[in-house]
Order: C-alpha cells, then sequence, then structure tokens
C-alpha cells in the first residue's frame, strides 16, 4: 500500500498496485506479478523461503538556468517532447549512464550552446514516478552570454528573466527562473517529492497573472 495526503493532512490510502501501474504504463505491475506467481510456486514446491526484489527504474535529468549581470537568462525552444514543443525551457537533458549530474550539466550546456560553462550550482531536485530533475544555475558574463548560439535544432534564446510572464515558456520556468536569480541568501538545494512536484509544474489558471 501507499499512502498520499489530502488537503487536510488525512493520509489516503491506496493499492500498491496502482502506484505500479503508473511506472512504464503498467509494464512494472505486470513483471512483479509475474515475478510475485514464480517466487510463491517456488516456494509451495520447495518449502524454501525467498525473497522478491523489486527495483523502480529512475531517469536523471539536468536543467540549467545561465543568467548575466543584466537579468538575462539563457533558455531554449522545444522540438521535444511533443508537450513542450514551442515553448521555452532550461537548457540541459539527460544524465547518461555512469555520469555525475554536475557533469551533464556542462556537457549539455556545452553541446546545445556551443559554449563550455562551469560553476553550475544545484539549488533544486524534483522527483516524479520513474525520474529526477536537478535544476542548476549559474552566473556568467554578458560576453559569454553574447556568445552563446544555437548548435542543435532547438534554438537557443536570451530573454529578459522579468519577461517570462509574456512569453511561451514550460509553465514552471515562471517560479524557477527567479528562485535560480534568488542568491540574497545561501541556502541548501531544495528536494521536492513526486506529491508536491506534480503540484507546482501545472500551469496557472487563467488570470493569475504572472510571476513579477
Amino acid at each position: 500500500m501507499t499512502t498520499n495526503k489530502t488537503r487536510d493532512d488525512e493520509p489516503v490510502i491506496r493499492p500498491f498496485a496502482d502506484f505500479l501501474r503508473e511506472q512504464g504504463r503498467g509494464k512494472a505491475h505486470e513483471e512483479l506479478s509475474e515475478a510475485l506467481h514464480k517466487l510463491t510456486n517456488t516456494v509451495h514446491e520447495t518449502g524454501n523461503k525467498g525473497t522478491l526484489v523489486f527495483t523502480v527504474p529512475i531517469t536523471e535529468y539536468v536543467v540549467g538556468f545561465a543568467l548575466d549581470h543584466y537579468g538575462r537568462v539563457a533558455l531554449i525552444r522545444k522540438n521535444r517532447p511533443e508537450w513542450q514543443a514551442g515553448l521555452l525551457n532550461g537548457i540541459g537533458g539527460h544524465v547518461e549512464p555512469g555520469e555525475a549530474p554536475d557533469a551533464a550539466m556542462v556537457r549539455e550546456f556545452e553541446e546545445e550552446t556551443g559554449r563550455r560553462v562551469g560553476g553550475w550550482d544545484l539549488f533544486l531536485v524534483m522527483d516524479f514516478p520513474g525520474a529526477r530533475i536537478h535544476f542548476y544555475r549559474t552566473q556568467i558574463g554578458t560576453a559569454i552570454m553574447d556568445g552563446l548560439r544555437t548548435t542543435t535544432d532547438e534554438v537557443v534564446c536570451k530573454l529578459d528573466a522579468r519577461d517570462l510572464g509574456q512569453v511561451g515558456v514550460i509553465p514552471n520556468l515562471r517560479w524557477l527562473v527567479p528562485l535560480a536569480a534568488y542568491t540574497a541568501d545561501t541556502y541548501e538545494p531544495i528536494h521536492v517529492r513526486a506529491a508536491m512536484a506534480e503540484v507546482l509544474t501545472r500551469p496557472l489558471p487563467p488570470g493569475s497573472g504572472d510571476s513579477r
């Protein structure tokens, strides 16, 4: 069984099978059910105890926001996945097997902008079912910002961070970019678990305004 929280913080118990069906469009549920049946049959046949280990695979991603002293942020206009097509997002991508997220951020930024940039600061980690996203920020000079170029089929853009409410962006950028730009205090990276991550990534309701 798994436990969710309602708005009144009252636990709602749901079958663990429901969680499994969400993983890999039901594939994880089918694989675990088959393994459990095999284990049960073996225990009955041999009389020995058995243990079943189930691992949910996690795909890791990095997303970075490079800002300059004029308040500009480097973003990329996405062509894929389909739900992001035509919208602006931070620059990033998959973490390769055996690769550290910090290294993936440097590599992805260079691949997509043509410039190798360091000094990335992890400020947020968001967990979703089957995925973890590491969000980074860095301050770059004006010359470096001006020198960023498009190196793939997804166009690199440099925008005033205050104008994000006026352009087509991934909805959560309207609070992620201001959070990335906030450096008045030093704090440990924020870790947001799955249930809250799903809430934070929902589009804002009509008429709710932008982040300014």
